[in-house]
């Protein structure tokens, strides 16, 4: 054992000796190195093959040589193919078929949205204002009376078409009627009786007074005639002409009932047309203006199959207040303020 130990400790004292005389031998230079830098990896091969690039060809020459007809260059097919000499007569598809062609349920669809909030007499008088219109009324009659006939013209021709002459109602201008009531409640008594006669007795001083209805009647044939008349500002024109055919109450559901209901309609239908035309509004049974100066409307009822004509101008009720308005307001000045 001592001697293990003491080869153990011969070797660790010839090693530091040996340490000792290598120290002056050699620098720290020496002992610096630079390690070798690792060569760079070959590329892996593509799997697509790499094609070299062609040897570029020499530049044509623009001019052959004299005599070689083969090495002439051979004329483009741009300029051998034949230029048009005008369009083609079939355009191109495509290429104005939508500046041609309507939009088609644009128009519907707007006017729908439009129309939405209109009663049906609105649209009747907005189809009016839009559709060409060939038939003028002003120049019907009924029975013979025409619009802005005088009373004593339409008597006589309401006679000489059958119908006796059962009622004429007289009236007063509405403004002047007010007017004689004021100046009689300030002058005489309050009892109705006694205040009508003296408005009477005023409208007939001021020859205010004037036929405002007339009622006609045919009995054998169960018709009646009517007409509405303006005042005196407007001439005392006939402005509304209406008849009445009453149809046999009598008839049922018989077959008998069924065919003479029939017969009748088709009998005033066919009289309507023989008469005044065809309508302008076929479903409606209108001619005319349908609310825009004078207009002719006819209709049926189901039931007893009594029958109506009517032929009137609103418009000259409307001028007839008008011009009575203007008529006050000139004669009867407000009245004055002493504030």
């Amino acid at each position: 054992m001592k001697q293990v130990f003491i080869l153990f400790s011969m070797m660790l004292f010839s090693t530091g000796v040996s340490a000792q005389m290598l120290d002056g031998l050699y620098d720290d230079d020496d002992f610096k190195s630079e390690l070798p830098s690792a060569p760079a990896k070959p590329a892996a091969p593509s799997s697509v093959s790499v094609v070299p690039p062609a040897p570029a060809k020499p530049a044509a020459r623009l001019v052959a040589p004299q005599g070689t007809e083969a090495s002439k260059p051979a004329a483009s097919t741009a300029s051998a193919a034949p230029q048009p000499s005008a369009k083609p007569a079939v355009p191109a598809l495509g290429t104005n078929a939508r500046e041609a062609l309507p939009e088609l349920g644009r128009a519907s669809s707007s006017k729908k949205g439009r129309d939405a909030g209109l009663s049906l007499y609105e649209m009747r008088v907005k189809k009016g204002k839009k559709a060409k219109r060939d038939t003028s009324a002003e120049k019907f009659d009924i029975a013979g009376i025409k619009l802005k006939m005088s009373p004593e013209a339409a008597i006589e021709e309401a006679r000489a078409h059958g119908f006796a002459l059962k009622r004429i109602n007289r009236n007063i201008p509405q403004l002047n009627e007010w007017r004689y009531k004021r100046g009689c409640l300030k002058t005489g008594g309050k009892r109705y009786s006694d205040l009508k006669n003296c408005i009477d007795e005023q409208a007939k001083s001021d020859n205010s007074q004037y036929i405002q209805h007339l009622f006609f009647e045919n009995k054998a044939t169960n018709e009646r005639l009517y007409a509405d008349f303006t005042s005196f500002y407007t001439d005392n024109a006939a402005f509304r002409i209406r008849y009445v055919g009453k149809g046999d109450h009598s008839l049922g559901v018989t077959e008998e009932g069924v065919f003479l209901k029939n017969k009748r309609r088709a009998d005033f239908l066919r009289s309507l047309t023989a008469k005044y035309g065809k309508p302008d509004d076929e479903e409606a049974l209108i001619w005319g203006g349908s609310g825009f100066g004078a207009t002719l409307s006819a209709g049926i009822s189901d039931t007893f199959l009594d029958a109506t004509v009517v032929l009137e101008d609103i418009t000259m009720e409307d001028s007839d207040f008008d011009k009575m308005s203007d008529d006050d307001a000139k004669n009867n000045p407000p009245g004055t303020f002493s504030f």
